[in-house]
């Protein structure tokens, strides 16, 4: 019993050492948490502008078609050329078309890697919590053992007390682990908000 004064001491260094980490835990994952939520809506604002261009170009689009008609339309009213002026207009109509087809593709191409990227980030980001809440778990259940050894023949009320102590650390570390489930919460609502912006794009289509 000489030395334990000295094991307590090292065992609470452990588990404030322990406790530090926890905190420090959690302010990654409310950072990733948080980066991935900015990251996600700059690629729908990004989408959003895109989409909201496109639709623009297209209204555009059809005012310089009703505007073609009518210049077609009064051209062959007064120089009798309405054949030949009615061709050059269909010609210059499908190559806007055409410009507008491709700046689409574009978009729907864009947003499709932005999709998958910000699900890349988000898996490796989920894997490298995942390991070190192992780790944690792994760190936690080493000192629990060895704290449970060294208190087995225990029966004085302070020890006891000290015992109680590291319990609560241990619940805390419990709670902990509770928190970062929750990253499956996060994992469904990116989910959800992926699958908005594929309705988007299906009703482009």
């Amino acid at each position: 019993m000489s030395n334990y004064p000295d094991t307590m001491n090292g065992m609470r260094d452990a588990l404030d050492e322990a406790h530090r980490e926890v905190n420090h835990l959690r302010g990654v994952l409310a950072a990733e948490e948080r980066l991935h939520h900015e990251e996600l809506q700059t690629a729908q604002e990004k989408i959003e502008n895109l989409f909201q261009k496109t639709m623009d170009d297209q209204r555009h689009l059809e005012e310089m078609e009703r505007a073609q008609e009518q210049s077609t339309a009064r051209i062959a009213f007064l120089q009798g050329e309405n054949a030949t002026l009615r061709l050059e207009a269909a010609a210059d109509v499908l190559l806007i078309q055409n410009a507008t087809a491709q700046e689409i593709a574009g978009v729907r191409l864009e947003a499709a890697r932005q999709q998958a990227e910000l699900r890349q980030q988000h898996t490796l980001a989920l894997v490298d919590l995942e390991d070190q809440m192992s780790a944690l778990q792994n760190e936690r259940n080493v000192l629990r053992r060895d704290l449970e050894f060294r208190f087995q023949d225990v029966e004085d009320e302070e020890e006891m007390d000290r015992a109680e102590e590291f319990d609560e650390r241990i619940r805390e570390l419990e709670a902990f682990r509770e928190l970062f489930n929750g990253r499956q919460i996060v994992n469904g609502l990116l989910g959800i908000q992926v699958q908005e912006v594929d309705d988007l794009r299906s009703e482009d289509e």
